[in-house]
């Protein structure tokens, strides 16, 4: 019989080593991060072969906690993007080794740094405190580590896979203190992931090499690895980092965990993001030369970078205004960070033109280690092709408009919860990740006796109250305030009030104040009985900083949706309901929008509204690019044969399209619909077009 050879990934000395039959092979590991949740499976090989062949022979990624456990307790590892087995048995089939940072935290400008969203429903609810000690916390962690890691104990190098690493936490240095107050929960992680995964597997951490120095990300039982962006000369600022984490480390292989290729794009306009975005190619070559000719271990963060289908792109940290208020940005669909390969799979550039694939391909090749082979051939480009539709310029029209107010589109759409009697509450509580969350308020017996005495009109206040503010608003106006996060509209029966507002705004130590718009105090109109609010999720914060006495503690806990509704002086508490609109996809309705109730035109209709058209493919689909620049839209969702290919926005400080995988299209008739959230008045033919192009349009200025 046939025994296998005993195998090992580990440390000695100042190197990684492999090992087979007791010989040990030193490895300086040239690593890729790519996140198999935000390529489609279909180009998951094609991306990996454009990796080997720029001469990387170790892929690096994270593992989305909130992406496979969306509900509390349910579990997917099998779906499109969720098969993490495939992929780790697919970069061992190219012979690759692979680093896995399954969090539970991971940042990754992914919403909510990856942790699912129902868990601010304990946080909120039982104070739980995620990403410490917290046995609740803890209990959580273990039942998804109990999950995953029996899947990924048999890939392991010792039982013949590929997996040579597995990273703890992210980053956490900015968050705590994992040798001080939080030595507990770091320790706790590695007895839960040791319990799963055996005691011989090398387990480690990153951060910045400072945090790494200062003992706040990484404890003495792991090792530790730095992040790191190219953006000084790599002589005088990549020795120092390595120094500082050697501290920690006392000796040991040099990791840089997160070699910054590029950097994220967000909706507002940021020079940080903006100048990283289009850094310099040559600077991240100079770096690359650095850790290659001094044989360090280094992870290009990112090779390829991919998109944020759906929902699932973060808000930023808080960063503040020129007013003195805090804000957040938020991340766009495209995270093609400017990555070596970009996010259709050709060749990336920097903002000085050069090309970053090629360039780091002839590097590679020139450091090639005698014993190696040649570098793998680079694959074909990929194919991208143009499709039309019937309108000017080949552009495919949205000719159907459907109101999403409109009662038969909500009767398709929603299954109505009653809300609680203190008031509306947020998503989490509703167990639902992200979307729209539809609140619809009826008056009851809530509010003062003046106010519940003054008539059936649902806009009509107490005279206490009517009082108070005549002293400060206009004749014949209250405000309506509103606790909400992100994007919020809102309508009294069937009237328009308020169109969509694009970002949440927070006050000083980011307290997040009342959203407020002015209102008819007496308005009275057909069927107003009812006050309807639509809060639109736009991304939960990936990246927040340790509690201080600086910042609000709810600016931690970033839920989404609805807490608190005033009119006036009076809080509406009871008579409230509450419809889940997650729309992760339109597959339930096969791709299209449900009839209306009544028939409208392009123009004849306010507020959100969804847009249809049809465009036919003749030959096999190929990968493409849905532009948005021929059309008069402004801000919303796409949807191509009910695959969510994530959002979009005008003002957006990135490409004004998305990237729509050959995976979301079918030969013959295609379906593409947009949740156009504020459409211009009287939309006509011309503005509700959209092109099909092979090319993404230029980025906004």
């Amino acid at each position: 019989m046939r025994v296998a050879p005993r195998r090992h990934f580990g440390v000695r000395g100042h190197d990684f080593v492999l090992e087979r039959d007791g010989v040990a092979t030193p490895v300086q590991l040239r690593a890729g991060e790519i996140h198999y949740f935000r390529v489609p499976e279909v180009h998951w090989e094609d991306r990996l072969l454009r990796m080997r062949a720029m001469g990387l022979n170790t892929v690096s990624t994270y593992v989305a906690w909130n992406f496979h456990e969306q509900a509390e307790g349910v579990f997917d590892f099998s779906s499109e993007r969720h098969n993490l087995t495939k992929f780790i048995q697919l970069a061992d089939r190219l012979g690759m080794l692979v680093v896995l940072r399954p969090g539970p935290y991971i940042c990754a400008e992914w919403d909510f740094g990856g942790l699912p969203a129902w868990m601010l429903k304990h946080t909120l609810r039982e104070n739980m405190k995620f990403r410490t000690a917290d046995p609740q916390y803890l209990g959580f962690v273990d039942r998804f580590w109990s999950k995953l890691f029996p899947q990924v104990r048999p890939l392991l190098v010792e039982n013949g896979g590929p997996v040579a690493m597995v990273q703890l936490e992210n980053e956490y240095g900015h968050f705590g203190n994992a040798s001080g107050a939080e030595k507990a929960y770091f320790d706790r992680m590695e007895q839960i992931a040791r319990r799963h995964l055996g005691p011989n597997v090398l387990l480690i951490s990153t951060d910045s090499a400072r945090h790494n120095a200062a003992g706040l990300g990484t404890t003495h039982s792991l090792l530790a690895a730095t992040n790191l962006g190219p953006w000084f000369h790599a002589e005088a600022h990549a020795p120092e980092a390595l120094s500082l984490t050697a501290t920690h480390n006392r000796g040991g292989p040099q990791l840089i965990m997160e070699l910054w290729s590029g950097w994220f794009q967000t909706w507002e306009k940021n020079g940080f993001t903006e100048k990283h975005f289009r850094e310099h190619g040559a600077n991240l070559v100079e770096y690359v030369d650095f850790f290659l000719k001094r044989n360090a271990s280094f992870t290009l963060y990112m090779a390829h970078g991919g998109t944020n289908f759906g929902f699932w792109n973060a808000a930023t940290g808080l960063s503040e205004t020129q007013e003195g208020l805090l804000n957040s940005s938020f991340i766009t669909s495209s995270y093609d960070y400017s990555a070596p390969i970009s996010e259709e799979g050709r060749h990336g550039f920097g903002g000085d033109g050069i090309d970053k694939y090629a360039a780091l391909r002839n590097l590679m090749a020139r450091y090639r280690k005698p014993w190696e082979p040649p570098l793998a051939p680079e694959p074909a480009p990929p194919r991208l092709a143009n499709y039309s539709g019937d309108g000017p310029g080949g552009a495919v029209v949205l000719r159907r408009r459907v109101p999403l107010h409109d009662p038969a589109v909500l009767a398709a759409l929603c299954d109505w919860q009653a809300e609680s009697s203190d008031g509306p509450t947020p998503m989490e509580f509703h167990g639902q990740q992200a979307g729209l969350a539809f609140y619809r308020y009826r008056p009851v017996q809530n509010m003062s006796s003046a106010a519940a005495g003054a008539g059936t009109a649902l806009l009509r206040v107490s005279e206490e109250t009517r009082g108070n503010f005549l002293a400060k608003e206009q004749q014949g106006r209250a405000w309506l305030k509103l606790k909400v996060r992100d994007r919020v509209t809102v309508w009294s029966a069937d009237q328009l009030l308020q169109q969509a507002e694009p970002v949440t705004i927070y006050g000083k130590r980011a307290k997040l104040g009342p959203y407020k718009i002015s209102v008819p105090m007496g308005m009275r109109h057909k069927n107003a009985d009812h006050l309807d609010i639509l809060v639109e999720h736009l991304g939960r914060r990936a990246f927040t900083k340790r509690r201080t006495s600086n910042l609000d503690p709810e600016s931690y806990e970033d839920w989404k949706g609805m807490t608190e509704a005033w009119l006036g002086g009076d809080k509406l508490v009871g008579g409230w309901q509450y419809c889940a609109l997650p729309l992760a996809d339109l597959y339930a309705v096969n791709g299209s929008v449900p009839e209306p109730s009544v028939k409208r035109g392009l123009g004849e209709a306010a507020g959100p509204s969804f847009f249809e058209g049809r465009f036919l493919v003749g030959d096999e689909p190929a990968d493409t690019f849905l532009r948005f620049d021929a059309g008069a839209w402004r801000t919303g969702t796409a949807f191509l044969n009910g695959f969510n290919l994530g959002r979009y926005m005008r003002e957006a400080r990135g490409p004004f399209d998305l990237y729509a995988p050959k995976s979301a299209l079918r030969r013959g008739e295609n379906v593409v619909v947009l949740l156009e959230m504020n459409p211009p008045a009287n939309m006509t033919l011309a503005g509700a077009a959209v092109t099909f192009k092979a090319h993404r349009g230029p980025m906004l200025p």
